[in-house]
């Protein structure tokens, strides 16, 4: 059976920040459509189930990416302190004004 071409997901985030800076985590975004609205959500991964490290609300413009900082709170601090050297595994969760959730390219941080 042929297969078909593979449709480009319309928002793409990207976690940049391997190590937290000045209490935040930088995301990248970009859009391939048009002018894209909605909020990035950061979870780690707990002895508990998954933290919420933070989120921040984005509009980015097609063709035009931006770094966005996620601001963390205490709560989040002391999880990824809690992973220690080998890092706390951070999930990257889009959320859409006209989708649902997909998820981005997270990655390992450590404090």
């Amino acid at each position: 059976a042929p297969q078909l071409p593979a449709v480009p997901a319309p928002v793409l985030a990207r976690l940049l920040s391997t190590r937290v800076a000045g209490r935040a985590l930088r995301v990248r975004v970009t859009c391939r459509p048009r002018l894209c609205t909605g909020t990035i959500v950061l979870r780690a991964a707990s002895g508990r189930g998954t933290v919420r490290l933070g989120s921040v609300k984005y509009r980015v413009a097609h063709g035009a990416p931006r770094t966005l900082k996620v601001a963390l709170g205490t709560t989040a601090l002391r999880a990824i302190a809690r992973a220690g050297r080998k890092g706390a595994l951070v999930s990257v969760e889009i959320h859409g004004t006209k989708q649902a959730w997909t998820s981005g390219e997270g990655g390992r941080v450590r404090p």
